[in-house]
């Protein structure tokens, strides 16, 4: 069984806090450093996405500069077979609007991870995978600023998820991403999410009604011809 490090690119758990209200701001995810480049973040002029306003810009090179840094001390906290790059939690990472004029940016960091990961491969003779975690249509990666396609031709990563930002999609398109990977080794896997967004009054109970769904979902993506399933947020509690 092979284990991955899963780094969250963007994780922005303090919800639409103001930069300048940072440094007076205790959160979960609300670091000294954020705390201290206010200025790096996409800021209520560049989103309006309230929770976005304190996500870092990837516009930014000093941010990808971070960003690399802590990916890179991450990958080699342990002899790990790979790491997930999370781009989805949350999926804000350019000014609105401007995702796909500035796609190379996010290309321009996940080449700089391939790059290290390739090195530690070179150093331990076996593999570091790298698996990224992004939209579930071609149409939301491009207005994000996920250049798919090329992170594919380039062998910049090993795994593509296909997952919502934190909710299931049962139309992620797994056969245009299994298209783009034809010949470049790249597995395209479905994602499931937490089943608590897909609560309601049901003709049957609702553990009944998320276990066929779940088993629907996942039979689908499979028939489809994803390689593999992928599930998120399942904690494990009482209800999992």
């Amino acid at each position: 069984v092979d284990v991955f490090n899963s780094i969250r690119m963007n994780d922005n758990h303090f919800r639409g806090i103001l930069p300048e209200d940072m440094e007076k701001t205790v959160k979960s995810g609300l670091t000294q450093f954020r705390k201290d480049h206010p200025e790096w973040c996409l800021g209520p002029d560049q989103v309006p996405e309230q929770r976005a306003i304190g996500s870092w810009n990837f516009a930014i090179p000093e941010v990808r500069e971070h960003r690399l840094k802590h990916i890179s001390e991450a990958c080699h906290t342990a002899d790990w077979d790979g790491v997930e790059l999370d781009w989805q939690r949350h999926a804000f990472h350019l000014p609105e609007n401007d995702g796909y004029r500035l796609r190379y940016t996010l290309t321009d960091l996940q080449r700089a991870v391939r790059q290290m990961t390739d090195q530690i491969s070179q150093e331990r003779g076996r593999p570091f995978y790298v698996a990224v975690r992004v939209a579930t249509t071609m149409e939301a990666c491009r207005r994000i600023g996920y250049d798919v396609e090329t992170w594919m031709r380039e062998n910049l990563c090993d795994i593509v998820i296909l997952a919502g930002n934190s909710g299931t999609d049962p139309s992620a398109e797994i056969e245009r991403f299994k298209a783009l990977a034809k010949g470049t080794g790249v597995q395209v896997y479905g994602g499931l999410d937490s089943l608590g967004r897909q609560s309601a009054q049901r003709l049957i109970p609702q553990n009944e009604w998320e276990d066929a769904w779940v088993r629907a979902t996942a039979s689908d993506y499979w028939n489809r011809g994803a390689h593999g399933i992928y599930v998120f947020n399942w904690h494990a509690n009482e209800r999992t």
